[in-house]
């Protein structure tokens, strides 16, 4: 007998992999998407961002090469991203992205203290992609992405 949790986890894989999870509104949890100020790529769609963060694209629209900042799995950041573009746990985007990074499709991910480290750690890459609180000072050398469907 399959239990639910499994067939739950099976169905959140299935949707993860074809992309087909709906996106939660942008503003709810707090949080907003920033890149490298140098990376031209302000606007992309949400499919785009999903291939960004599963290794699906490796480089940006603009050609830089993506470098993923994101807290570790129990972070509210990572949280905030596999609820909002994948509907999934964030645990079950962590595992994913393990995996995308042992096979060779993604760069291993930097994994930021709180909200100045990563902006410090996308400041310093070019490709960099991260998540902050809304409301977060951005410095110089830091943007927000505009994601839209």
């Amino acid at each position: 007998m399959i239990s639910t949790r499994t067939i739950a986890r099976t169905l959140a894989a299935l949707a993860l992999l074809l992309g087909m999870a709906a996106p939660a509104a942008r503003a709810e949890g707090g949080f907003v998407v920033i890149r490298n100020a140098k990376n031209s790529s302000a606007t992309i769609n949400t499919a785009v961002l999903r291939d960004l963060l599963i290794g699906r694209a490796k480089k940006w629209p603009s050609g830089a090469t993506v470098q993923l900042v994101l807290g570790k799995e129990d972070s509210a950041g990572l949280g905030w991203v596999a609820s909002t573009y994948f509907s999934t746990s964030a645990t079950f985007l962590s595992a994913k992205i393990r995996q995308e990074v042992f096979k060779g499709e993604l760069r291993n991910p930097l994994i930021p203290t709180g909200d100045a480290d990563t902006i410090a750690k996308v400041k310093a890459n070019e490709g960099a992609l991260g998540v902050v609180s809304e409301g977060t000072a951005l410095q110089a050398g830091v943007a927000l992405v505009t994601v839209g469907d």
